[in-house]
């Protein structure tokens, strides 16, 4: 995997962080009431999706799972289509899907040296 990939996981991963400190202590019914709290946290997702649209062909090849491609879709209807975009499928994502991608990140990254990249 290219050393750019690397950096655009780490991005990746800091993003999330930033996603999970929004929503920190937070149930569904209070993130659906707080519209400052949806945009920060559908900005920071459309970030995600950006950045995962920017990795190589091969590190999704060796890397990506099929939740990965879920969450992109997901996102770039966040950031292109939001006139059907569910506040509570922005929840799941963050909540379920995010940690999950989250533990994936952290394997790959904590491999970094091993793959000869750095």
């Amino acid at each position: 995997m290219k050393h750019r990939d690397f950096v655009i996981l780490r991005k990746v991963r800091d993003e999330i962080a930033v996603a999970q400190r929004l929503i920190g202590g937070m149930e569904l019914s209070e993130f659906l009431k707080d519209e400052r709290t949806q945009r920060a946290v559908c900005m920071t997702a459309i970030n995600i999706g950006e950045l995962m649209k920017a990795l190589s062909a091969d590190a999704y090849e060796h890397h990506a799972r099929p939740s990965w491609h879920g969450a992109a879709r997901l996102l770039d209807k966040a950031a292109h289509h939001d006139d059907v975009l569910r506040m509570d499928d922005i929840w799941a994502t963050v909540t379920e899907d995010f940690p999950a991608l989250q533990a994936r990140l952290r394997s790959i990254l904590e491999n970094e040296d091993d793959d000869g990249v750095l």
